[in-house]
């Protein structure tokens, strides 16, 4: 009686890893590592942070139109919040000056409240 058992729980726990694996091909699927596959991320927005180093000002071009109030926000590399005025220049495209930033790396977050948008970008500044 306890080998049938044993014998049948074994059978259920390789019957349940033979579907997590074919479960594993569709789209969305989170493997082992944690890691999505390339198939399930779809890129709604496109932002480009340049020139990298920077010397007076660094300029954002944001493609997409998902972002109702996009926020900036700058850290130095031990994560201190240096606070920016970014101007925007157009409807897409934003300026932060950095000229007053002494030399070094820092981190510009771009974010948006309402389509919980976040993205990290590392940036240099001569």
């Amino acid at each position: 009686m306890r080998k049938l058992l044993l014998l049948t729980i074994l059978l259920a726990f390789t019957a349940t890893i033979g579907f997590a694996q074919e479960s594993g091909q569709q789209e969305g699927y989170v493997g082992e590592n944690n890691e999505l596959t390339q198939s399930s991320l779809e890129l709604k927005q496109v932002v480009e942070v340049y020139p990298n180093p920077a010397v007076d000002f660094l300029n954002i071009d944001i493609q997409g139109e998902d972002l109702v109030k996009v926020e900036f926000e700058v850290y130095d590399i031990i994560g201190n919040s240096i606070k920016v005025s970014p101007e925007k220049l157009t409807a897409s495209k934003y300026r932060v000056p950095v000229s007053d930033l002494h030399s070094g790396y820092y981190m510009l977050i771009v974010r948006d409240p309402y389509s919980r948008y976040r993205q990290i970008f590392k940036f240099g500044k001569r």
